[in-house]
């Protein structure tokens, strides 16, 4: 628990890591691999791109916030595998040094025995595809949660206060299923400009070890100005409207698709018919409902 320790209380946040670390010599982040990871994964190549801060608003509040949670579920997605969204674990993991849990599936995060996700700010739970309606209905309450139930094997459950954020990577639009209206799911869309470039991954990874680079970003992130930043929003990309799409049925689906285009009539126009000829065969009456083509 984050609370005010009392006789009844065992608060295991012992405060950030980075937060005492004293560096040794001076970094400047813009002149870092993480910075071009942000820059080319999530700024599809520019780091203002308003993806690319919103993440970054998104991490800063995660951190400036400890005892907060946005009850949203962050979907990291590409339609590419090696586009490096798993790689965003290692920052998130070098920030937030100790809270941090992952998952290679998310079964292991859904099984009983739980306890090695208790106490921890980042729950990050890798290559998610199609999770089936049961495993969407187990996930979305422990997205939204205020208190949690932990076990561990042979031994009885544990209720604490949960304060995780969860992280999902995968390579399809809706590895969950997603409704218009839906606001848990926050989807962020990686770019294909540093596709299969494993050197760099590796090294960005390796960057990540180094405490004078994560006391920078450490320090970047927590004095971030975050006033004007809602967790709640979304950033502005098309991906999630995709997302949406690609869960409809597809009568639904070839609905949106057909009549999204101001000109879709001219799809019944016969491939002999002159376009000409076309419109003025359209009339246009008014009804009690407005303008009708027939």
């Amino acid at each position: 628990s984050t609370t005010t320790p009392n006789d009844e209380t065992l608060n295991t946040f012992s405060g950030w890591v980075l937060e005492h670390y004293v560096a040794t010599k001076k970094v400047n982040i813009e002149n870092t691999l993480i910075y071009e990871y942000f820059k080319d994964v999530w700024g599809w190549g520019d780091f203002e791109n308003s993806q690319c801060q919103f993440i970054l608003n998104f991490i800063s509040y995660m951190l400036q916030n400890a005892a907060t949670r946005t009850h949203r579920i962050v979907i990291l997605a590409s339609k590419a595998e090696g586009t490096g969204k798993s790689s965003l674990f290692r920052i998130l993991d070098m920030i937030f040094t100790g809270y941090t849990s992952f998952h290679v599936n998310l079964g292991t995060y859904l099984q009983q025995f739980n306890i090695s996700d208790a106490f921890k700010k980042i729950i990050f739970i890798d290559d998610v595809h199609s999770a089936t309606k049961m495993q969407v209905r187990q996930l979305i309450p422990k997205a939204t949660c205020e208190t949690q139930k932990y076990q561990k094997k042979n031994e009885g459950d544990l209720d604490v206060d949960e304060y995780s954020e969860i992280f999902i990577s995968s390579n399809q639009k809706a590895p969950l299923h997603i409704k218009p209206n839906s606001r848990r799911q926050l989807m962020l869309h990686a770019s294909e400009i540093k596709l299969l470039n494993r050197p760099f991954f590796a090294k960005m990874k390796q960057s990540t070890r180094d405490l004078n680079t994560a006391k920078a970003w450490f320090d970047f992130f927590q004095k971030r100005d975050i006033r004007n930043f809602s967790p709640q929003s979304n950033p502005n990309n098309t991906f999630r409207a995709e997302a949406v799409q690609s869960c409809m049925q597809k009568s639904h689906r070839f609905i949106t698709e057909f009549f999204s285009e101001p000109d879709w009539f001219l799809s019944y126009k016969h491939p002999e018919c002159e376009i000409e000829n076309w419109l003025k065969a359209i009339q246009v009456r008014e009804s009690k409902d407005g303008p009708v083509l027939r």
